[in-house]
């Protein structure tokens, strides 16, 4: 029988895009293994591995407590460990009730109020794409990270401090 960690192509470049975004991540905040490792609740050589391009998919809910202790957008983690992301965001109810604990009464009243205010002043909804196609186009635009699978990806790429977020850059000198 092969080990789980066998299982998977440590050589793989979404694998090594994925695991060095982290390290570099880590790295950029200082962070040790077991300090990140405790934070989100994994032993700390589940950590180093994933940082080692040994996991090919982590854990979902194991990468959205890695963007938080890691202070990154979990959509990059998700899009770097290969997860699909929903080409649309949910509706305003929905939306309402999985960031808040609230009614199904509390949430249709504040989508009501959002009708109103948004009539009240005028807010449309901005334009969406016609197509998925256009859709993956504008994202690709604005994306910051490059497609891992593409022969002229560079993983030296993510090291860049132009591509960090703003936060990182705004933090003050120690």
């Amino acid at each position: 029988m092969t080990s789980r960690i066998a299982q998977y192509d440590s050589n793989s470049r979404k694998h090594r895009a994925l695991a060095e975004y982290l390290f570099s991540r880590r790295e950029i905040g200082h962070l040790s293994v077991r300090g990140v490792s405790d934070r989100i609740g994994v032993h700390h050589t589940y950590l180093r591995r994933l940082e080692q391009g040994l996991y090919a998919q982590p854990a979902p809910e194991i990468l959205q407590r890695l963007a938080l202790a890691l202070e990154v957008p979990a959509e990059d983690l998700f899009a770097l460990a290969g997860y699909e992301i929903p080409e649309n965001l949910p509706t305003f109810p929905a939306y309402l009730r999985s960031k808040y604990d609230m009614s199904p009464e509390a949430a249709r009243q504040l989508t009501d109020y959002f009708a109103f205010i948004s009539e009240r002043f005028g807010v449309k909804e901005k334009d969406t794409p016609a197509t998925i196609a256009e859709a993956k186009a504008l994202r690709e635009e604005d994306d910051p990270i490059p497609d891992v699978e593409s022969p002229d990806f560079d993983p030296k790429f993510l090291k860049r401090p132009d591509v960090l977020p703003k936060r990182i850059h705004n933090k003050p000198a120690a």
